[in-house]
């Protein structure tokens, strides 16, 4: 009997944690071998995982801190540069983790299926992935810190949060897309829509402190928002929200992972009955 049949489609959640933790080692390899096959080709290999964020975020702050505007206070918070690192970073890792969500179920094809792992275990291998390209780059953010004169505050606590949380919502998204994907072929074309929308609604180059105040609580509806205020209280804690939108933006998390693991879960089931 399948994990969805014995426990119903929500259940056996902290056995899969279990197993997940059990299997870790697992994963990391899974998710190096993934790293070597994605820069193989490439001369200066990981290098590039670094240089296209480093890159964006250049060509944005010059931009909008010298052509558009003229002084970079307009927009986001000083140091402006700073400002856009700590939410490129993250976004790339988000949206890669969108983008190969609908091709989990064509790469993995029977090991997610019929593996004994946890069905989820296949989505998240993809999450680890680029969240090591992101940890890779994560001390540009701080050399742009001390190069731009900001000061580190004790938000950098948080940063071990932020990164789990991210780890967290990045695979509910990529299970939803790999539920959604083996019915609707078409959500994988969709992916990068979804991630230009969640680039220009998400405070990567603008602030909440630009809305009105009543809604700046709701902006935490985007559970990227949340995700944000952690990684930007390394310099700017005091910038961050309110634990009521916190709290909203969690819940948002919990619901997409929740949402994504038991859609894959009935998805996997279905591929099953089908080819028995």
């Amino acid at each position: 009997m399948d994990c969805v049949s014995a426990h119903g489609p929500g259940g056996g959640l902290l056995s899969e944690v279990g197993e997940l933790i059990t299997h870790r080692r697992t994963l990391r390899l899974m998710a190096r071998q993934d790293l070597k096959n994605t820069f193989r080709n490439y001369r200066l290999g990981l290098v590039w995982a670094l240089a296209e964020p480093l890159g964006l975020a250049l060509m944005m702050w010059l931009v909008f801190s010298f052509i558009f505007t003229g002084r970079a206070d307009r927009i986001g918070l000083d140091p402006f540069i700073v400002y856009l690192i700590t939410g490129i970073l993250p976004f790339q890792w988000l949206a890669q983790s969108i983008g190969r969500g609908p091709k989990v179920f064509r790469k993995y094809g029977n090991m997610l299926t019929y593996s004994p792992l946890p069905v989820w275990f296949w989505p998240l291998r993809g999450v680890v992935s680029s969240g090591a390209e992101f940890l890779l780059s994560i001390p540009i953010i701080f050399a742009l810190v001390l190069v731009f004169g900001a000061q580190i505050s004790w938000g950098v606590l948080l940063l071990p949060v932020a990164i789990l949380l991210q780890v967290v919502l990045c695979t509910g998204l990529s299970m939803l897309g790999a539920a959604l994907s083996l019915k609707f072929p078409d959500v994988e074309k969709m992916t990068g829509i979804l991630n230009r929308m969640l680039f220009w609604t998400s405070p990567i180059i603008w602030a909440s402190k630009d809305f009105p105040d009543w809604l700046q609580s709701w902006l935490y509806l985007n559970p990227f928002q949340l995700l944000l205020d952690l990684y930007r209280a390394i310099v700017w804690p005091e910038e961050v929200g309110s634990f009521r939108d916190w709290m909203l933006s969690l819940t948002m998390i919990v619901v997409i992972f929740v949402a994504g693991s038991v859609l894959l879960k009935l998805r996997v089931r279905d591929v099953r009955r089908i080819e028995e």
